[in-house]
């Protein structure tokens, strides 16, 4: 059972939203009423769960390139003070790494909730409003996506965040998502 995905209460779509793409601009927001999400109805919610056939429905997901992830699902912990300040990002994912930690679930792969090949539309953060647009239109949902809950980075560039090292473990964590979601392994400036 995945208990992240939102249900439409038309019953039109499920979306699967993914931690760091703009999560509360498109539930919260964009779909407003009509989403159905566990933690604000989970009564509603197993009943969709149980009864709407999910191939009958519109599958969406959006996603955001792996390097520029990782950088903000860091800055994000780190103002909910769950990463200490005195981390910076190359230094934390080395020590966690060399510590064989778990990371947070904001650094779950972005393929873990969903099937690509099940979606009929994948949305990217890089061309996020020109896909939400093709969305909103299919779903007759406002098409203009508001900005919530943004990182702010300190540095320019992601590319600026990373180091040859960083940069490795961070393809090796991530493999699939740059396979299967179709992303480069350069990083993005």
């Amino acid at each position: 059972m995945i208990i992240s995905c939102v249900y439409d209460k038309e019953d039109e779509f499920i979306y699967y939203p993914v931690t760091k793409v703009c999560i509360h601009s498109i539930t919260y927001h964009a779909l407003k009423d009509r989403a159905v999400v566990y933690s604000r109805d989970p009564i509603l919610w197993q009943e969709k769960c149980e009864l709407v056939k999910v191939e009958n429905l519109f599958k969406m997901a959006f996603v955001r390139n792996p390097f520029d992830r990782a950088v903000s699902a860091f800055l994000y912990l780190q103002r909910q003070k769950i990463i200490l300040k005195e981390w910076d990002f190359s230094g934390y994912i080395i020590h966690m790494h060399e510590e064989n930690k778990e990371l947070d679930h904001h650094f779950n792969l972005q393929t873990l909730g969903f099937e690509v090949a099940s979606l009929d539309f994948l949305g990217k953060f890089e061309s996020l409003q020109t896909d939400w647009q093709i969305v909103a239109r299919k779903l007759s949902v406002p098409e203009e996506l508001g900005q919530f809950n943004q990182t702010k980075r300190e540095l320019n560039s992601v590319a600026s965040y990373y180091t040859e090292k960083v940069r490795d473990l961070i393809i090796d964590r991530y493999e699939l998502d740059f396979e299967l979601l179709k992303y480069s392994l350069c990083l993005p400036e």
